[in-house]
């Protein structure tokens, strides 16, 4: 891929509202906007060189005045024009007026030497080692001509330089990332890794899934994009390898809940029975319990006995930051007479005979709902508290509730 294929592309993109952007996210998934361009795989710009005419292209340079006036992608498309055909010396200024009116993310300073890692690599990474953007350099480098770009990291000092080089040609080629993968130190893997991973998902998101794992570098973003291309296959393979209690499960739920909240129900309720069904259902239920609290009250209660108080609490945190009403509705489930087993774990028991231990965060779920409602309306938490069956556990509930809002309002 040449620099000015990728500006053309880029520029045409912006242009004609979004047209490049969808094409990208086609190709690779992972790309969430327009600005994210740069990380597009190796083709991904000739479909979108014939969505318009090509005089729509001859447009004028903007002058660095009118460009560091502009805002979003008005800037954007200012860049790669004034990128496309400046020498040295012009991107030296570029590179410092960005830097100076900080405005140097990764989108602008790849820009920038993914033309000068073309036109003049020796130069391109003395600048980038004076401003200190030596990785960006050798990522530009790599993607106009990965060869040379391979020959200069593996001479480089900095191992982060053929760490940044294999990144990139993962990205395009990942069989190929994958075999220089053993060049790098063990520290430098993890970047080189998401390269390749990202362009693997997009062709075999199972495989990627697996190596993944394989390897402890599972990434939400590659999850989603799984869940969201074939939740039928992607959700029960997931649900039964990723740690129930780990955010990449609660994301994958989020996930599945954003892009087919119609199928969720049905996919939750067909996992085997175990952690992970009853973290899911809690999940879906927490979702749920925004637009249908009795629908997730009803699903909360099929569950087994010896979770129903978590769930209930945990649902209940999450609505006392916007809807104290709901959060006391849930509140109202749970048997406030009777105390967890004990304070650092609950055992949870499954249907199918099955147990597993859920932390003290677990057990202490409508607790902890209780302090979120204290800060939300104290008021309304302390009635709520007052009105509880009498026993030892209400009692010290009342008295920890009272005890953290006296602390705050004394602080404040």
């Amino acid at each position: 891929m040449t620099f000015r294929s990728f500006c053309t592309g880029l520029v045409i993109g912006l242009l004609v509202g979004g047209v490049l952007r969808w094409t990208i996210l086609d190709k690779d998934p992972l790309l969430t906007s327009p600005v994210s361009a740069p990380y597009a795989t190796e083709g991904a710009w000739e479909p979108a060189l014939t969505t318009v005419r090509t005089p729509r292209a001859g447009l004028p340079i903007p002058t660095m005045e009118a460009l560091l006036q502009a805002q979003g992608d008005a800037f954007l498309t200012g860049l790669v024009l004034r990128v496309a055909t400046a020498d040295p010396a012009e991107l030296e200024v570029l590179l410092t007026t960005l830097k100076e009116q900080e405005r140097l993310d990764i989108v602008t300073k790849d820009l920038i030497f993914l033309r000068w890692m073309e036109i003049d690599p020796a130069g391109g990474l003395v600048a980038a080692r004076a401003h200190r953007q030596v990785n960006s350099a050798f990522w530009a480098w790599a993607k106009v001509n990965p060869e040379d770009a391979l020959a200069g990291a593996r001479g480089d000092a900095n191992p982060r330089a053929l760490g940044e080089v294999v990144r990139a040609i993962g990205q395009s080629d990942p069989k190929r990332g994958m075999a220089l993968i053993d060049e790098l130190r063990e520290g430098f893997r993890r970047g080189a890794w998401d390269g390749i991973l990202s362009a693997v998902a997009f062709e075999d998101p199972k495989r990627a899934a697996e190596i993944s794992l394989e390897l402890n570098l599972v990434d939400p973003q590659r999850i989603q994009i799984w869940i969201r291309n074939d939740p039928q296959s992607a959700f029960p393979w997931l649900a039964a390898r990723l740690d129930p209690e780990s955010s990449e499960f609660a994301r994958m739920v989020d996930g599945l809940m954003e892009a087919y909240p119609e199928r969720v129900s049905a996919l939750v309720s067909g996992l085997p029975d175990g952690l992970a069904k009853t973290t899911a259902t809690i999940a879906y239920a927490g979702h749920l319990s925004v637009r249908d609290p009795d629908a997730a009250l009803t699903l909360l209660r099929s569950q087994p006995a010896s979770i129903q108080d978590h769930a209930f609490g945990v649902i209940a945190q999450r609505l006392a930051r916007f809807d104290v009403d709901a959060a006391l509705t849930f509140l109202e489930q749970v048997d406030w007479e009777t105390p967890p087993p004990n304070v650092n774990a609950v055992e949870i028991s499954f249907p199918n005979g099955e147990s597993s231990e859920m932390g003290g965060s677990a057990s202490s779920a409508p607790i902890d709902a209780i302090d979120e409602l204290m800060v939300s309306d104290a008021s309304r938490a302390a009635r709520f508290l007052e009105s509880l069956p009498p026993s030892e556990f209400s009692k010290n509930v009342y008295s920890r509730a009272m005890a953290r809002w006296m602390d705050r309002d004394s602080i404040s």
